[in-house]
């Protein structure tokens, strides 16, 4: 079962790089937001990604949730 939180949190870090506007698409039992390559992040944030569980699927070359 997915953390709605994790996923809040995650989407805002991305938001504010990317703005309002982001990629996001939802399969069985993952979410995928913002291309790799798109978003600059501090490690601090890239921290804060891996805490709540966020990781780069390299199959697809972005940021991932398994909910």
């Amino acid at each position: 079962m997915g953390n709605v939180k994790k996923i809040i949190d995650g989407l805002e870090i991305f938001r504010r790089h990317l703005g309002d506007v982001l990629w996001v698409e939802a399969d069985h039992d993952i979410i995928y937001a913002a291309a790799s390559n798109e978003v600059k992040l501090s490690e601090q944030e890239r921290q804060q990604l891996d805490a709540l569980d966020w990781f780069i699927d390299t199959e697809v070359d972005c940021w991932a949730l398994f909910v």
